[in-house]
């Protein structure tokens, strides 16, 4: 068979990697698209997957035809009132994210009291979601996306996360069932359906993670269940096969830190989730350094910033690596004015290295991210603290909230 695989960003195609690599391995053709292309993406996807049958394509950016301008519109006019839905009564922080994206399509220079007044009454945002809908399905398939996708002559489209604001990705979806193609979508992380907007056009087929999404799918997109597929979560796949390969002293040593300390490991969360995080991260230091209890005094602590967070100013940036683990480097800061505390940012392209530090940590702490995940298959604890900004406000912090959630 032959797939053509969409997808919005090179770290979209990372967690389909292994999918990828057996597709290929048993003899399919792969066509990859990202549409965050450059040639350095290029250059390591080729050495990440080279294999026969493997290509790599450019794809359309925008629609062509007289929807070029208006698309975007009607998505974010759609994006923005899947958050008067009921079961996003208490997301507070995710409305107000849409209503800005919104303000920035219509090119606002600030808040439009018509637009939360719209939204405010059940009824009417009702009518209007019905309305956004029809104008949807009434968008013809652009001729740009139907001739690239004919052009490649798939037996399936793939596209993720299919779900995103504005997403410009409907457009393929839209085309291949112009064409009569299957197009399926592929979830990439466990709060797209919550956090992200609405689907605007409806695949053939939705891959999720377990039936709490499966179901999310249903009451939040509106996705028959016939067409959810729960296929397990493919980007935490390698995590549960990795293994430590650095000795707990040969991990700290160039840290400068410890090793005969115990370890705890915050693990910062997304810009959007926790954008005042370093005030916290550092009241909850002091709170620790006042402990009566001596081995929170002492303790080695290890801040983790977010890959989309640069996460303190000020202080000299160290390199480190580690000889067991050559595919990996660490990037140091001392910005905590804490001996026993350190910003430790690892490479991205390699999971090894963030399994060491939660193996060598003793607990991991976080406010909202899925590194909390990560932590408890590598069977950590993970402690957290009740704050006002970016837990309750979401739907996605109350999974965590629920074992076997």
């Amino acid at each position: 068979m032959r797939f053509l695989f969409i997808a919005k960003q090179k770290k979209n195609i990372d967690t389909f990697q292994g999918a990828v690599a057996r597709l290929l391995a048993d003899g399919h053709e792969v066509v990859l698209v990202v549409q965050d292309r450059t040639p350095a993406i290029d250059a390591r996807i080729v050495q990440e997957l080279g294999a026969p049958g493997l290509s790599l394509a450019t794809a359309p950016a925008a629609r062509g035809d007289a929807w070029r301008t208006e698309a975007p519109l009607v998505r974010s006019l759609r994006d923005w009132l899947q958050y008067s839905r009921a079961p996003y009564a208490g997301a507070g922080k995710l409305r107000q994210r849409a209503l800005e994206k919104l303000e920035k399509e219509l090119v606002l220079s600030g808040t439009a009291p018509g637009l939360d007044l719209a939204a405010a009454d059940p009824a009417r945002a009702a009518r209007l979601r019905r309305l956004l809908a029809l104008v949807e399905a009434s968008m013809p398939a652009d001729a740009l996306h139907r001739e690239f996708i004919a052009r490649h002559a798939p037996d399936v489209v793939l596209v993720t996360p299919g779900v995103h604001f504005g997403s410009a990705q409907a457009d393929f979806v839209k085309a291949a069932r112009a064409l009569g193609i299957p197009a399926w979508m592929l979830l990439f992380s466990w709060d797209n359906l919550s956090t992200k907007g609405a689907l605007h056009v409806m695949p053939d087929l939705l891959f999720v993670w377990n039936e709490h999404q499966r179901t999310e799918a249903g009451a939040l997109h509106d996705v028959p269940a016939d067409r959810v597929v729960v296929v397990g979560a493919p980007r935490f796949d390698e995590f549960f096969t990795l293994r430590p390969v650095v000795s707990r002293p040969e991990f700290f040593r160039p840290l400068g830190l410890d090793p005969a300390r115990p370890t705890l490991l915050y693990v910062c969360s997304s810009r959007f989730v926790a954008g005042s995080e370093v005030p916290f991260i550092r009241t909850w230091l002091a709170a620790l350094r006042q402990s009566p209890r001596e081995v929170l005094r002492t303790c080695n602590v290890i801040v983790r910033p977010h890959p989309d967070v640069d996460i303190m100013d000020g202080g000299d940036v160290e390199t480190v690596g580690w000889r067991d683990m050559p595919q990996a480097s660490g990037w140091v800061q001392r910005p905590l004015e804490d001996p026993g505390a350190i910003v430790l940012r690892t490479t991205y392209r390699t999971q090894q290295a963030f399994f060491e530090c939660l193996h060598h940590a003793a607990a991991v702490v976080g406010l909202n991210t899925s590194a909390e995940l990560e932590a408890g298959i590598a069977g950590r604890p993970v402690f957290t603290a009740r704050v006002s900004d970016g837990q309750s406000d979401t739907l996605h912090f109350n999974y965590l909230l629920h074992e076997h959630g």
